[in-house]
């Protein structure tokens, strides 16, 4: 009998999570130093933030292709994983942000949900592709 809670595929997710931060973060740095001086800003910009999306939303995806059961229930709970250390991560700059703290505060919640929100999305596709194979 199969547990409705796979503990081994949220390891797989925090895995990926954190194999996914640090060859993204390798990745950005290694194409921002090819890029052009004259490049326009928004276009760089604009496949950051896709990127950055994208990087949220893999874990949970990955968490959900990794079991046959509550697909979304996994999918949330490492979006949840992620959100945390999302907040953590923003909590770390108030050490050196100053005058931006307050900033930094009221966008920790809209931070988490849009990570709740990016890991359903991946959970729902995580089911569906499950579902076709």
């Amino acid at each position: 009998m199969q547990s409705k809670f796979q503990l081994s595929a949220i390891l797989i997710g925090l895995f990926v999570f954190f194999g996914v931060y640090a060859v993204g973060g390798m990745l950005v740095i290694f194409s921002l130093s090819l890029l052009p001086e004259n490049m326009n800003t928004d276009t760089a910009m604009m496949f950051l933030r896709v990127g950055g999306y994208l990087a949220l939303a893999f874990p949970a995806y990955i968490v959900g292709r990794a079991v046959d059961k509550n697909v979304l229930l996994h999918a949330l709970s490492m979006g949840v994983i992620e959100g945390i250390g999302l907040v953590l991560l923003m909590m770390n700059t108030f050490s050196f942000e100053g005058g931006l703290k307050a900033s930094v505060i009221s966008q920790m919640l809209p931070a988490f949900l849009g990570v709740m929100f990016l890991s359903l999305l991946a959970g729902l596709v995580a089911e569906k592709v499950n579902k076709k194979g």
